[in-house]
């Protein structure tokens, strides 16, 4: 279990990889952040170990079943897990019944898995019988601990904003009561924490737990550490969306120069280094010094993972948006083309990353006033997210209204008016009341009813 944690951390934490191209991490930036989260899991591990002589032989069957669970995650055979970990739940409940421990791990690792396929519904039912049967149990503490944390990064994931904070700050109070401050579990609660607020655009308060995160990494790590450098990324992040650009370069810079001397100028972590720092320059509108760093950031990509990986395919999608805001919508269109065919080979054509670059193209052509192809693809562009992430997700709104955008210039003014009026009601339920978003929403729904009633 914690082995998986760890994993489950590394992908939807430390790396920022996306759901889609989970699968094709490769072991080698996965197993130096387990060595690292493992020093202080060592304890349980040897307790667990301690008891093993006292297992019955169902109990046996049922840890030796949760880690072949592990196992084939390890693997990155995503298929080949959830059929495992599926069979684990089964033959646990038949042997064990629902409270014990192994049937609650077993639950919890399947949860996992699917809650990285975007199958939120389930991931939730699995997710909240294992807490059930954790709080139950004497002792487990941890695990409910470990149970919150991953219902918690699950709801942020898909916009469940408000279960999502509930449920990490109770992880946060129970893991302060079972370990020192500066330790790793408290701290990756705080990173987790401060993940959701940057978010939810609560800059102070992300930047906050951000800073506890990263101190405790430092005092453990040192400051030069891969992992240090992680958390710099996170806290540039908070700043870059705040628009506090200054800020947000002295921390992608001091990642930077810790990733690039210990992976080499051809490594991924230094290829996403150098894209946040393009994108930071894109944002300050300095192009030259932006398309320097991505291309920069697409070459070291393609070093590392070959020229068919989807993060080869995203890093051309930024190119192109670069491009596109440089004016060269002929050399954008056709980064954009590329990526799509690339992210649909290698992630399939119903991929959040797909639906990214499909906007991105959709863009494109308004700009361009070929209305029709663009509504063409942020339709799809929408279908492809309201199914993965649900119906009342920020991103489904996002898509919403570029779809009005391009219905508005076809001069399909009532279709984009409910399109407008939809994703104003989504920001509203999902986000914060003040969030500039809504504004931008309701001003949209607005100039729609103006421009019918100047008609």
């Amino acid at each position: 279990r914690y082995v998986f944690d760890c994993k489950r951390l590394c992908h939807a934490s430390s790396l920022g990889v996306t759901n889609d191209s989970w699968k094709a991490i490769p072991n080698t930036m996965i197993k130096p952040l387990i060595l690292t989260l493992a020093l202080f899991m060592f304890a349980s591990v040897a307790a667990g170990q301690a008891e093993e002589a006292s297992l019955s032989p169902a109990e046996m069957l049922a840890q030796a079943r949760n880690m072949t669970t592990l196992q084939l995650f390890e693997t990155g055979d995503t298929a080949a897990t959830l059929v495992a970990a599926r069979e684990a739940v089964q033959a646990n409940v038949a042997q064990l019944g629902d409270g014990h421990e192994q049937t609650a791990a077993a639950r919890f690792n399947l949860a996992i898995v699917l809650s990285l396929t975007t199958a939120y519904e389930e991931a939730e039912q699995l997710h909240k019988q294992a807490l059930a049967a954790r709080r139950a149990l004497p002792g487990g503490e941890e695990a409910v601990a470990d149970s919150l944390l991953a219902l918690g990064q699950m709801n942020r994931n898909r916009g469940h904003y408000a279960d999502a904070e509930a449920q990490m700050l109770e992880a946060l109070d129970l893991r302060v009561g079972l370990h020192a401050p500066k330790t790793f579990p408290v701290a990756q609660v705080h990173d987790e924490l401060s993940r959701l607020y940057r978010m939810q655009d609560r800059f102070t308060e992300a930047e906050e737990q951000g800073l506890v995160a990263l101190r405790t990494f430092e005092v453990n790590l040192g400051p030069s550490h891969p992992l240090v450098a992680d958390r710099l990324r996170e806290l540039a992040l908070i700043h870059h969306n705040a628009r506090a650009y200054g800020k947000a370069e002295s921390y992608y810079l001091r990642a930077y120069y810790i990733v690039e001397p210990a992976y080499g100028p051809e490594a991924v972590l230094t290829g996403r280094a150098l894209g946040n720092l393009a994108a930071l320059y894109r944002d300050k509108q300095d192009i030259e010094r932006a398309r320097t760093y991505y291309e920069r950031s697409l070459a070291a990509k393609r070093a590392a993972l070959g020229g068919t990986h989807p993060e080869v395919g995203v890093a051309m999608r930024d190119l192109g948006r670069l491009e596109l805001e440089a004016g060269d919508r002929a050399t954008a269109e056709d980064l954009f083309n590329q990526a799509v065919t690339l992210l649909e080979t290698a992630l399939g054509p119903d991929s959040q990353a797909v639906a990214g670059t499909l906007g991105r193209l959709a863009e494109l052509y308004i700009a361009d006033s070929r209305f029709a192809e663009a509504a063409s693809l942020q339709a799809r562009a929408a279908m492809i997210l309201e199914d993965a992430l649900g119906a009342q997700h920020a991103d489904v709104a996002t898509a919403l209204s570029n779809l009005a955008v391009a219905r508005q210039g076809e001069g399909k003014r009532e279709e984009a008016r409910d399109l407008y009026a939809r994703a104003l009601a989504i920001r509203e339920a999902v986000l914060a009341p003040d969030h500039p978003l809504i504004g931008v929403a309701r001003d949209a729904l607005a100039a729609v009813d103006a421009a019918e009633e100047g008609d």
